[in-house]
């Protein structure tokens, strides 16, 4: 199986990119349990321009590295007590702000409790409502990965999270119960493997520092106090007013180990003013005049480089019913959910390295499982193809499936060779039916035929009752 990066191509491959991108193409048939066809995505869609948005500084790093692509893990947040699930669904337009912090009042004591957020692993799509504003109907709290996660070595892991100074800005109190400032916060961000966070587990951690100054506090003699204020020793801080939410682009550092599959990951979050001692001490403290920020504006989030994004477990291709039926089994190490089943195609090349301009191949048949736990369960494609009627000339022929990740930053494909024989080539006529040979896969093992014939009467049923 070979995995690039979708947007660069060598000048041989264009012509046949064009080719097929050029061929129309019906719109996929969704069979299966937990079809969610009507609405798959929630809100987001494949290949969201914005993620590159979110990812630049991770694509200009890996510009030049075909066998390196990023992937963005974005957090869903819903509620500022609970573990904040991460996936690469981008939050849809609409979504909530979550716009909250701790109450100033004299009861409520800085403690670490309420100042570090952690965000698990969730190998399925936020189910958002068509008003993404709502709370979404179904979040997948199963953690999990289906494969290890291997990253680059050479090019650092970025976390950015967004906050602002006023954590009464949306509750309309008047006046305002907070100085509308905080000097020196730090934001820290750690991925490491696991299902709870443990330093010993820990892959890249960064901080950046930051003196956040809301627009109501804009007297000169207040900023020019904040800007002279000191933050210590190891910490510098931006002064960032007047502003009303400030991001904070961590650097993570280079990654040092991979993601086991059966460990999962998570990603720690802490904002400080001051943290003495080790850092992963929990004695951080820091004023609740601060509010968290999220939502499709705010997008929280993880941008990692990574070598396998998305992958073909398995091909077969298998004569059946007078045609032959391709398939392919895709996956990502997030989830199959992250494998965008619209842009599963298949091509034919000749032995010369030629695209054959197949009039012939049928609109894949889908297979995948949005259920809970469904979503380790690979996204199955069949290709029904009805090889006589292209009239080809006898020879050795390539096929080729391709797929790409949800987020359209790579692309897998997976080939097998078929050999067609001389009396195979029968180009039917208006009075007579195709005969002759199926041609049969030149290396396929016959034990895998019973399996993929069954798979596709199982297929062709589901899309009987459908219709």
């Amino acid at each position: 199986m070979h995995v690039t990066r979708p947007r660069r191509r060598t000048l041989l491959a264009l012509p046949l990119v064009i080719v097929l991108l050029s061929t129309p193409l019906a719109a996929p048939v969704m069979a299966g349990p937990g079809d969610h066809s009507h609405e798959y995505g929630f809100g987001d869609t494949p290949g969201n321009p914005l993620v590159k948005e979110d990812a630049e500084a991770c694509l200009a790093d890996t510009a030049d590295d075909d066998a390196t692509t990023c992937v963005v893990l974005y957090g869903h947040m819903f509620d500022i007590l609970a573990d904040v699930l991460v996936n690469t669904q981008r939050p849809p337009v609409g979504t909530r702000d979550l716009a909250r912090g701790f109450s100033m009042t004299p009861n409520v004591e800085p403690y670490y409790d309420l100042n570090h957020l952690e965000m698990y692993s969730s190998p399925g799509f936020v189910e958002y409502q068509e008003d993404a504003s709502l709370d979404p109907l179904v979040i997948h709290p199963e953690r999990g990965i289906t494969s290890d996660v291997r990253f680059a070595r050479d090019v650092p892991v970025r976390g950015y999270w967004y906050m602002s100074a006023d954590w009464d800005e949306l509750s309309g109190q008047d006046p305002e119960a907070d100085t509308g400032a905080l000097a020196c916060l730090t934001v820290r961000m750690v991925l490491a493997t696991g299902r709870d966070y443990d330093p010993e587990n820990m892959i890249a951690e960064g901080t950046s520092t930051k003196t956040i100054v809301s627009s109501s506090l804009a007297a000169d003699q207040e900023r020019k106090v904040l800007a002279e204020m000191p933050c210590g020793e190891d910490r510098t801080a931006e002064v960032m007013f007047p502003q009303d939410v400030t991001e904070f682009a961590v650097e993570m550092g280079l990654p040092e180990k991979d993601i086991p599959a059966d460990k999962g990951f998570v990603v720690l979050v802490e904002w400080y003013q001051y943290a003495p001692g080790d850092p992963d001490d929990q004695d951080k403290v820091a004023g609740q005049g601060f509010n968290i920020r999220s939502g499709h504006h705010f997008p929280n989030r993880v941008v990692v480089p990574i070598e396998n994004p998305v992958r073909i477990d398995e091909m077969r291709v298998a004569p059946f019913n007078g045609k032959l039926y391709v398939q392919a089994e895709s996956n990502s190490p997030w989830g199959s959910y992250d494998v965008d089943p619209t842009s599963i195609r298949m091509r034919v090349i000749d032995a010369a390295g030629n695209e054959v301009a197949l009039k012939h191949v049928e609109t894949p048949i889908l297979r995948y499982d949005t259920t809970h736990a469904g979503h380790f369960k690979p996204v199955t494609a069949t290709f029904p193809w009805d090889h006589k009627a292209e009239g080809l000339a006898p020879g050795t022929y390539t096929v080729e499936v391709e797929v790409r990740n949800w987020q359209h930053t790579a692309m897998a494909s997976k080939s097998l060779d078929i050999e067609i024989k001389p009396k195979e080539v029968i180009v039917p006529t208006e009075t007579e039916e195709p005969l002759g040979e199926r041609p049969v896969p030149k290396e396929a093992p016959a034990a895998v035929f019973p399996a993929l014939l069954a798979s596709v009467a199982v297929a062709l049923l589901a899309l009987r009752r459908r219709r």
